[in-house]
């Protein structure tokens, strides 16, 4: 059994959650929350403590997640190599 790799920080100061995406994926606006889908399964991101993504590994999004996030004010950030 593979586990999905999304590891999440909570901070102490109550400012919010930093979620760390590990696994290559689709991050997408499901609804009114995120949903972060890998191999077929899905895995879903609360909105209202999550302050910011970071992705270290390919992950595909779209403009309508860009505009959620951005009404949330969550923070999405990008790495590679």
């Amino acid at each position: 059994m593979h586990i999905m790799s999304i590891v999440t920080y909570e901070r102490r100061d109550n400012m919010g959650s930093t979620r760390y995406i590990m696994s290559m994926g689709e991050l997408s606006r499901k609804d009114n929350s995120l949903c972060f889908r890998k191999d077929g399964k899905n895995v879903y991101l609360p909105v209202e403590n999550t302050k910011e993504i970071y992705c270290f590994n390919e992950v595909s999004i779209n403009t309508k997640l860009l505009d959620f996030l951005a009404q949330n004010n969550i923070i999405i950030h990008f790495y590679n190599y």
